[in-house]
């Protein structure tokens, strides 16, 4: 219980706010007033077109973009059985079906509706769980090109991806399926 404490207490030393960028958000997603909540629905009609939003895939960026340092966001993913999560360049591809990965400017895990995690990389590599995490806890360090993921739920390690070499500010990413709503606690929780 020691090292639980310790490994939450150390992470939330980096805890940073995040809320949801309305601007980039798909058609299907539907942002809670506070933007700490998104779902996926119809269409809605009365979205302006934006070379900011997804088109391609159902996402939404973090508001917050990071281009230095280190910093921390928590992401309530609760009994939901798919999503991603991660960061990513704030330029990716917005309009394009690809690959989600370190390659395309993606740096995230997912579950998968079958119920395997997996860490997007090329190619992905599985991610044993032990504990279903519904809160998961992701950490960049931008100068050391470090981007690890934590289960919350359990203070536990859940993967690292290989050193990068970051060059443009990144922001948090989320995918968003049906019936997996996604959620950010604000970092006083």
């Amino acid at each position: 219980s020691e090292l639980y404490f310790d490994v939450r207490q150390l992470l939330r030393g980096y805890q940073v706010n995040v809320t949801l960028d309305p601007e980039t958000a798909h058609r299907e997603l539907i942002l809670s007033e506070d933007q700490r909540h998104v779902t996926k629905g119809r269409p809605q009609r009365d979205v302006h077109n934006s070379p900011r939003r997804f088109t391609a895939y159902p996402c939404v960026l973090g508001h917050e973009g990071f281009a230095s340092g280190r910093h921390y966001f928590e992401v309530y993913v609760g009994e939901g059985i798919q999503w991603d999560l991660g960061v990513c360049m704030e330029n990716v591809q917005k309009d394009t079906r690809m690959k989600l990965n370190p390659q395309s400017g993606f740096w995230a895990i997912s579950l998968s509706n079958n119920g395997s995690y997996t860490a997007l990389t090329y190619p992905p590599i599985p991610l044993p769980m032990r504990e279903k995490p519904l809160l998961v806890g992701v950490f960049l360090d931008y100068e050391a090109g470090a981007v690890s993921f934590y289960n919350m739920t359990t203070a536990s390690h859940i993967f690292t991806f290989p050193r990068a070499s970051f060059s443009r500010k990144l922001r948090p990413y989320f995918r968003v399926y049906p019936s997996s709503p996604l959620s950010l606690p604000p970092p006083d929780e």
